[in-house]
């Protein structure tokens, strides 16, 4: 038997216990809340790492729902810390939240649309859920922007990718 913990803050917590029983089941594994937010999970090597990843993405701001999929091999979440990309002051870290996000929520949209992903932006992270192809498409738009980069810069870079992607699947 194997056991994983990972933290989950406060404001995410309700989600995780609310879905406790479930998630069990769906990954054949033991959860138990322990003192400071610990969630320990206990259970067999593979289904032990799934639902680490699973409440990770739980535990940066996605649904139960729209983490489910990581029970399956292919599907995958990636979290970005932004203060790796800026100064580390916090009126630095809202800029990159706001590239991220955009006017609106339209480029985070936006490149969930183009890359099949679910993207949210969650204290001083972004977070991406999806197939891995697809995880690592929209990693790559992101850090763009993260790193400067124009939006319709991404924009262009994920439609060129996705016309790429496409002849592939023709060939």
């Amino acid at each position: 038997m194997l056991i994983g913990e990972v933290k989950v803050g406060m404001m995410r917590l309700k989600e995780l216990k609310d879905n406790l029983r479930e998630i069990e089941k769906e990954f054949g594994v033991r959860l138990s809340i322990k003192e400071k937010n610990i969630v320990e999970i206990g259970g067999d090597g593979i289904d032990v790492w799934l639902c680490t990843k699973a409440i990770k993405g739980i535990a940066r701001g996605f649904r139960w729902e729209q983490v489910r999929c990581l029970k399956q091999d292919d599907c995958d979440v990636v979290v970005l810390d932004i203060k790796e990309f800026g100064r580390g002051t916090k009126k630095d870290t809202v800029r990159l939240k706001g590239r991220v996000i955009g006017d609106e929520g339209r480029s985070r949209r936006h490149i969930e649309e183009e890359t099949c992903t679910s993207i949210r932006v969650y204290g001083k992270t972004v977070a991406v859920v999806g197939r891995m192809d697809d995880v690592e498409l929209a990693k790559r738009a992101v850090i763009m922007l993260l790193e400067g980069a124009k939006h319709s810069t991404v924009y262009r870079f994920l439609e060129k990718e996705n016309l790429r992607r496409k002849r592939g699947k023709l060939a």
